[in-house]
C-alpha cells in the first residue's frame, strides 16, 4: 500500500523506496511486479497503470490507460507476466487481458477515434505528402484533407463547405504535390484540382476542361511533377491526361488518345511512364508516339529500384519485372511464389533495398535479389489487411507510410524483424466415435509429460477426430500445418487455418499420427507431434479367435485324414476279400475239372 521497497541482500537493509509521495510512482498501491527480457522491472499499480523501472539508470517510464484501440484498458494492473517470446501479458481489473507484443510494435497504427475530435478525420486513407517541416498531409475518402503534426500528434482538418469558394472543392482527396513556388496541388475525385495556400488555408480551383467537348473532368486519379517541373493531372471515368500550361494558368489536354491513367512515374533516364486498366505506356512528350505494352491487368504502381530494374504492380496480376528496352516481361511474381495477394497497389523501396508492397490482403516485403517475400497482416499490427490505391509514402527519415481502410501505418522498416521462433504443436482434443477421450479413458494406452502418446481403440469405435494447435500468439493465421498417418496415408496432407482432422473406418493395425507446422515466416518445423494409434480387431479377428479357427481347421483336417485312412482300410479289406473269393472260385473250378 506504500509503494515499492528495495531490500539489499548485501547490507541487509531497506535502501530504496519508490512511491507517489517522492514522485517516483504515480500511484501508491503496488499490485504486481515482473521483469522483462531487458532487465526492466514492470510495476503494476492500482490507479496508475504500469510504471517501468530501469534498474540500471533508475529511470521510470509509464504506460497509462486510455480509451484508444492500442492503449491500456484499465488503470488497475493486477498481474504481469512475460512469456518466452518477450510478450508482456497484463491482467487488469475491469479491463480484461492486454498483450504488449514487441513483434507488432514496429507497425504503429494511426486511426480515427470516435471520441477524439482533434484526431484523424477518417480511417479511409487515399494519399500522403510530407512537408519540409516534417508535417504530413493526408488525403481521405470523404473527410477532406488532414495535416498531421507528428511532433505534437495533432491534426488540422480542411473540408469542402457548400457556398465557400475558398474551401476544398471535394472531400475525396486522391493526390497531393508541391510546386517550386511552395504551393500545394490537391487532386480530388469529384471536384477537380485545387491549389492550396497553407498559410491562409484557402483553396483555388483549377478545372480540367476538355476543350473538344467542353466537359470538365472532375475525377482526378493522379497528380505528378516530372523533372522538368511540368505538372500532370490524370483523370478517370473516361477522363484525359492533362498538363499544366503556366502561360495560361490552366490544365490542358495533353493527348486525346490517352484515357483513364491511374499511375505515372519517371525513370532515371527521364522517360515518363503511365498505366491504365490494361497497358503500361511509355509517354512521348514531344511527338506523342506513345508505346503501349499489354499487361492485361490494371497497372497500379511503377517503380525503378536502386539497381535500375523496373517493377510494375498490377491489380490481379502480381508483381512484374519489366525490361524497358525490349518491352517484355522478364518475370512475374504471384501468390504461387509467396506473395500475400496478387493485387499490388503501391511499391516503396526502403534504405536496405527491400520493396514494400501494399495489397488488398496484407503488406509484403520483397527481396529483389533473392526473390523472397515476407508477408505481414493485421495480426502483426497493421491497420487491417486491406490497403488503398496511392496511399503510400516514404518519409525523409526513412519511415514508410501505408494507408488503408482503418487508418494508416507508420514504421521504420529497419526495425521490422523476421521471426524465426518455431512454436510447438500440441494435440488439444481427441474424440473417439464422437466422444471425448476423457469419457473413454480406458482407450488411453500411454501418457508422457501429461500428454497422451498412445491410443488403443476397438475396431467398432475407430471413428477418430483430432484437434491441434501451435502455440503462436502473435500471428496464428500465418501458421500452416501438415499431417500424416503412417501405414494409412500415402503422403503428407497440408492444410491452412484448419486445426482438426478426421479419420473413419480405419482397419485394425498399428499407426502413428504425425503433425507438423510452420513458424510465422513459413519455415517448417523439424519437431513433430506424434501419437501412436492401435486399432484393436473385432472379436472374430482377435488372436484367440484365430487360434480357435486354427484348432477347428486342424481338427477337421485330422478327422478328414482319419476318415480317408479308414476308408482306405475298408477298401483294402474289401479288395482282399474279393481276391480271396476269386482264388477260392479258381480252386473250386480246378478241383471240379480234376474230378471230371
Amino acid at each position: 500500500d506504500d509503494g515499492l521497497h528495495h531490500y539489499s541482500t548485501h547490507t541487509q537493509k531497506w535502501d530504496r523506496h519508490y512511491s507517489n509521495a517522492n514522485g517516483a510512482l504515480n500511484a501508491a498501491e503496488v499490485l504486481s511486479l515482473c521483469y522483462d527480457r531487458l532487465g526492466r522491472l514492470w510495476i503494476g499499480t492500482d490507479g496508475g497503470g504500469i510504471n517501468i523501472l530501469d534498474t540500471a539508470t533508475e529511470r521510470i517510464t509509464r504506460i497509462l490507460p486510455g480509451r484508444g484501440r492500442y492503449q491500456l484498458s484499465s488503470e488497475s494492473v493486477y498481474s504481469i507476466m512475460a512469456d518466452n517470446e518477450s510478450r508482456m501479458w497484463i491482467g487488469l481489473r475491469k479491463g480484461g487481458c492486454n498483450v504488449l507484443d514487441e513483434y507488432k510494435s514496429p507497425f504503429r497504427t494511426v486511426s480515427a477515434e470516435p471520441d477524439q475530435s482533434g484526431g484523424l478525420s477518417s480511417n479511409f486513407i487515399y494519399t500522403f505528402f510530407e512537408e519540409s517541416d516534417g508535417d504530413v498531409m493526408i488525403g481521405t475518402d470523404g473527410s477532406g484533407l488532414n495535416i498531421w503534426n507528428r511532433t505534437a500528434n495533432t491534426f488540422r482538418h480542411f473540408q469542402h463547405r457548400e457556398g465557400d469558394r475558398g474551401s476544398l472543392s471535394h472531400n475525396i482527396v486522391t493526390s497531393i504535390l508541391k510546386d517550386a513556388q511552395g504551393s500545394y496541388w490537391v487532386g480530388t475525385f469529384g471536384g477537380g484540382v485545387n491549389r492550396f495556400d497553407r498559410g491562409s488555408g484557402r483553396f483555388q480551383s483549377f478545372p480540367c476542361i476538355n476543350e473538344r467537348t467542353g466537359a470538365e473532368d472532375k475525377k482526378i486519379s493522379v497528380l505528378y511533377e516530372d523533372r522538368n517541373r511540368e505538372y500532370w493531372a490524370a483523370t478517370f471515368s473516361g477522363g484525359k491526361l492533362y498538363r499544366f500550361d503556366r502561360s495560361r494558368e490552366q490544365f490542358v489536354v495533353f493527348d486525346h488518345g490517352l484515357n483513364d491513367i491511374i499511375s505515372i512515374s519517371e525513370d532515371s533516364d527521364g522517360n515518363l511512364w503511365a498505366g491504365n486498366s490494361n497497358h503500361l505506356i511509355q509517354i512521348d512528350r514531344s511527338g506523342k508516339n506513345h508505346r503501349f505494352f499489354q499487361l492485361g491487368k490494371p497497372t497500379r504502381a511503377i517503380h525503378e529500384d536502386k539497381r535500375g530494374q523496373c517493377w510494375i504492380g498490377t491489380e490481379g496480376g502480381g508483381l512484374v519485372l519489366f525490361d524497358r528496352k525490349s518491352g517484355k516481361v522478364i518475370r512475374r511474381f504471384s501468390e504461387t511464389e509467396g506473395l500475400c495477394n496478387n493485387s499490388i497497389l503501391n511499391i516503396l523501396e526502403d534504405d536496405q533495398g527491400y520493396l514494400w508492397l501494399s495489397t488488398f490482403n496484407g503488406l509484403a516485403r520483397f527481396d529483389p535479389v533473392r526473390g523472397e517475400f515476407r508477408n505481414f497482416f493485421e495480426s502483426d499490427g497493421l491497420q487491417s489487411n486491406q490497403f488503398n490505391y496511392k496511399a503510400a509514402a516514404k518519409l525523409s527519415d526513412g519511415q514508410l507510410l501505408f494507408g488503408g481502410i482503418n487508418g494508416f501505418n507508420i514504421f521504420d522498416p529497419s526495425r521490422v524483424s523476421v521471426r524465426d521462433y518455431s512454436p510447438p504443436t500440441h494435440i488439444t482434443n481427441i474424440q473417439v466415435n464422437n466422444r471425448s477421450i476423457h469419457e473413454v479413458s480406458e482407450y488411453i494406452g500411454a501418457t508422457e509429460g501429461g500428454e497422451i502418446t498412445e491410443l488403443r481403440i476397438p475396431y467398432a469405435e475407430a471413428v477418430l477426430s483430432f484437434r491441434f494447435n501451435a502455440l503462436e500468439y502473435s500471428s496464428p493465421e500465418k501458421i500452416k500445418y501438415a499431417f500424416y498417418l503412417e501405414n494409412w496415408d500415402k503422403d503428407w496432407n497440408q492444410i491452412s487455418n484448419v486445426r482438426n482432422i478426421n479419420y473413419n473406418n480405419i482397419r485394425e493395425g498399428s499407426y502413428t499420427l504425425l503433425i507438423r507446422n510452420t513458424n510465422a515466416s513459413g519455415v517448417w518445423s523439424k519437431a513433430e507431434a506424434r501419437l501412436r494409434i492401435i486399432i484393436l480387431p473385432p472379436w472374430y479377428r482377435s488372436w484367440w479367435a484365430i487360434c480357435i479357427y486354427l484348432a477347428l481347421v486342424a481338427g477337421a483336417l485330422a478327422w478328414f485324414v482319419g476318415y480317408k485312412s479308414r476308408q482306405a482300410q475298408i477298401r483294402y479289406k474289401l479288395r482282399l476279400s474279393e481276391l480271396d473269393a476269386e482264388k477260392e472260385k479258381e480252386i473250386n473250378e480246378r478241383r471240379q475239372s480234376f474230378f471230371t
